[in-house]
């Protein structure tokens, strides 16, 4: 059995380097993780450094799950996380600005992408910080995505929106651009 370089990629987004010669393999397979964002400032999603205790929200494969949480910091300006190399997989996301003061925005790097893809049947995106939340480009919706938006703010998509999943809005507000 072979396995070539990058065939495989870690949680952090970091290709296997490869195994050839190998008649016994012994591995742990985990679903997606539960992670809280530290950084106050702009980060790429897969830096360990910029979730607490280095733990990386959610995973890079199907039904990964976990929780991404952006509600703990309070963030002293506009913060764009960028996802790049990888699709950054995940049962929940949760934002807010500790005291709802600024807002985050979410885009699409090179090989990235925002995919909502719970273990369960339904997936979930709160909004806590009454702010207005952006996505850049759009994100994708693999299985049914409950949105639940706090009533003074709203969520703005300037992307598609994609995969067999579909929305559910229990409360705020919605707006898709192209």
């Amino acid at each position: 059995l072979k396995i070539d370089a990058g065939a495989i990629i870690n949680y952090s987004a970091v290709p296997f380097a490869g195994i050839s010669n190998t008649t016994t393999w012994s591995f742990t397979t985990r679903a997606g993780q539960d992670g809280a964002w530290t950084l106050n400032n702009n980060g790429n999603w897969f830096d360990t450094n910029n979730w607490a205790n280095g733990l990386i929200a959610g995973g890079t494969v199907a039904n990964a799950g976990g929780t991404a949480d952006f509600s703990t910091t309070d963030i002293n300006n506009h913060r764009t996380i960028t996802i790049t190399g990888a699709p950054a997989v995940i049962g929940s996301l949760i934002l807010g600005d500790s005291n709802s003061s600024h807002d985050y925005r979410f885009s699409n790097g090179t090989g990235g992408s925002l995919v909502f893809d719970s273990p369960g049947d339904t997936a979930y995106l709160t909004d806590t910080s009454m702010r207005n939340q952006l996505f850049n480009h759009g994100f994708v919706v693999n299985d049914q995505l409950e949105i639940d938006v706090a009533t003074t703010g709203g969520l703005d998509v300037r992307g598609a929106i994609s995969g067999t999943g579909g929305i559910t809005l229990k409360g705020g507000r919605l707006q898709l651009r192209s």
